[in-house]
């Protein structure tokens, strides 16, 4: 993130708001793949998934419900972003 501040302090100009520093503008996304795949597998919507353990292409999967509430919080925050 530090580059991205240091060419915004150069060339603010190509910035859509020259105010405001990049770095302030960063949503950290945790990595939950485990959430991703199952939902990508069995056309489950993020938010109708639960926590539990899950069988994946016949690998045992266990979705935790603090990791996958991050999860959904960090998705809320971009999509509210955008």
């Amino acid at each position: 993130m530090q580059m991205m501040d240091d060419i915004h302090k150069k060339h603010r100009h190509i910035f859509a708001n020259s105010k405001d520093k990049p770095s302030n503008s960063f949503i950290e996304i945790p990595d939950f793949a485990s959430a991703s795949v199952l939902a990508a597998t069995t056309g489950t919507p993020l938010h109708k998934l639960t926590p539990a353990a899950k069988n994946i292409a016949g690998e045992q999967v266990q979705l935790n419900a603090e990791s996958l509430q991050r999860y959904r919080d960090a998705l809320e925050k971009f999509v509210n972003c955008i």
